[in-house]
This record gives structure tokens, sequence and C-alpha cells, in this order.
């Protein structure tokens, strides 16, 4: 019988994040229709915050910084942060904790909170 230990749960997010690498990094979300498409975009015809994310992700892990910005420049912003808080939020550690502190402060997620919604707005003006 499996026992519950402290590095079940990050070792399983670890894992994860990693296979969700792998599967990006060899299918393009543009070419294969079973990637999920964005809803918001699909009901209004007005670009969420994160449009364009899984073909952002495709980019960066060919090494492709350029193709990255032009589906999605503030997701170069959002993706090390998202991943930078799953990771400290799941690990035990005190570089994870440290990390936590930083990443979790209010003014930082206020000012993350402020760039999200301003970069809603002005895609979908400009």
């Amino acid at each position: 019988m499996l026992r519950y230990t402290p590095l079940i749960k990050p070792a399983v997010i670890s894992l994860l994040l990693l296979l969700l690498g792998v599967l990006y990094y060899y299918y393009s979300p543009e070419d294969n229709a079973w990637f999920p498409r964005c809803s918001f975009y699909l009901l209004t015809g007005w670009q969420c915050p994160s449009c364009g994310s899984q073909r952002v992700v495709h980019a960066l892990l060919h090494g492709e910084v350029g193709q990255a910005l032009r589906y999605n420049p503030f997701m170069l912003v959002s993706i090390p942060y998202a991943v930078g808080v799953v990771l400290s939020t799941t690990w035990a550690s005190p570089w994870a904790k440290r990390m936590r502190a930083i990443l979790l402060h209010r003014n930082v997620v206020l000012a993350y909170v402020v760039l999200f919604v301003a970069w809603w707005v002005l895609r979908n003006i400009l």
C-alpha cells in the first residue's frame, strides 16, 4: 500500500509539468485540433489575456522567442510567474518558502492583476 509522503504531491505536479512540456514540444497547437480553443474568443470574438498561450509555449520550447512575442507577449511574463507560483506552493523547502513569499506578496499579485486587465483591454482595442 502506498503511504503518503510530503514528496508525492510535488513529484506528481513536477512530472505533470514535464509531461505537458514534452506534449507541447512535439505537438503544435496550431496543427492539432485536439488542443483546446479559447472559449472566450469563440463566444465573443475578443481575445482573452491568454489567447495564444499554447502557441507561445510551443514556440518557446523550440527557442522561437520572436514568434512567441508575436503570439502573446504577456505570456512571457505570465508563464514564468505561474510556474514559479505552482512550484513554490508545491515544494516544501527554504527556497520555495522564500519564492512563495515574493510571488504571492500582496503588491506583486496586485501588480500582476493590473497588468493582466490592462493587457486584456489593450489587445482588443489596438
